[in-house]
């Protein structure tokens, strides 16, 4: 079901024009309302394609906030190498939203434990 409404987002995409960034907006909400487990993290993945894509004047809230996420699915299934990876690309960006706190707090000590 969700693979099929990303295909239905995508041909959006293509054909909206001046609505790309209402429509990549909608798919970021969704995104960042799926829960933190593998089965979110293909969603969290298009979220942050979505956001280098739309986010011209840099890392948008978005996409640090879908990074951050990444990185703690990472801890949760034992990926602690690619877990380390996002939440220092998060502290490399803007601060949104207490998210350098919360990259900070998982490099210490991994998330869920």
């Amino acid at each position: 079901m969700v693979h099929r409404q990303v295909q239905r987002h995508r041909a959006a995409l293509r054909e909206a024009g001046e609505q790309d960034v209402i429509a990549g907006d909608a798919a970021r909400m969704f995104a960042m309302n799926q829960r933190r487990d593998s089965a979110a993290l293909a969603n969290f993945y298009i979220c942050d394609s979505l956001s280098r894509a739309l986010d011209t004047d840099g890392p948008s809230g978005f996409m640090v906030m879908t990074n951050l996420k990444i990185g703690m699915i990472d801890d949760q299934e034992n990926k602690r190498e690619y877990a380390l990876i996002q939440y220092n690309k998060v502290l490399s960006w803007k601060d949104f939203e207490n998210a350098h706190d919360l990259a900070k707090k998982y490099i210490e000590r991994p998330y869920g434990r």
